[in-house]
């Protein structure tokens, strides 16, 4: 048995407007796209393993994640003092 190359694919769907993208990774780890951000909004996340680079159908739950409601606020070093 050779080796086995192994990649995941996630469809990422913004909930507010029904815009979807599809990302790869080489892990099982995504963000949402920069492009997709906003805050208070609802994102569905489906993922399929690419396996030596051929799709394996999805075949599970979809998970929900949610964006903050506000900005986070960054502190600078100064105020960590």
């Amino acid at each position: 048995a050779g080796s086995t190359t192994r990649t995941y694919r996630f469809t990422i769907t913004n909930n507010q407007t029904g815009v979807s993208q599809e990302v790869a990774s080489p892990t099982r780890f995504v963000t949402i796209p920069q492009n997709m951000r906003n805050y208070n909004i609802s994102y569905t996340v489906t993922a399929a393993a690419v396996i030596d680079g051929e799709n394996v159908p999805y075949a599970g739950n979809t998970i929900t994640v949610f964006s903050p409601v506000i900005s986070l606020v960054k502190l600078a070093p100064a105020s960590c003092g």
